[in-house]
């Protein structure tokens, strides 16, 4: 598990491929999140497309969208659990999910207390 409680931010890349192919389980941020993916220039079929932007989704809620040229977004998430991907569209076609994150976003409370032990 990848806990830093002292970073306000966290970059996660995230990928687009035709379908998804794992997900990264166990990851602890605090606000704001910072998300990178990589630009989507080509169809399922291997030809040239010019998307028109993209769609960052938390538990298959869409949050924003952003335009073609944006390739990283910063938001700021409640306190939770959540499941975060990307999408790209074009039009009124959307692609599949990118792969998923699942991030446990902190209230801003303490950090709990560690090595409890017995003597």
């Amino acid at each position: 598990m990848f806990t830093d409680q002292k970073k306000t931010s966290l970059i996660l890349s995230i990928l687009f491929l035709l379908t998804p192919f794992y997900c990264f389980a166990g990851i602890t941020a605090s606000n704001p999140l910072k998300f990178e993916w990589e630009a989507v220039t080509t169809l399922t079929d291997g030809s040239a497309c010019v998307v028109d932007g993209y769609r960052l989704y938390r538990n298959g809620e869409l949050i924003e969208t952003y335009a073609t040229d944006e390739i990283s977004c910063t938001v700021t998430s409640v306190a939770g659990v959540g499941i975060w991907y990307v999408k790209a569209f074009k039009g009124g076609l959307e692609s599949e999910k990118s792969n998923t994150l699942e991030i446990t976003v902190n209230d801003g409370g303490p950090s709990p207390p560690i090595n409890l032990r017995i003597e």
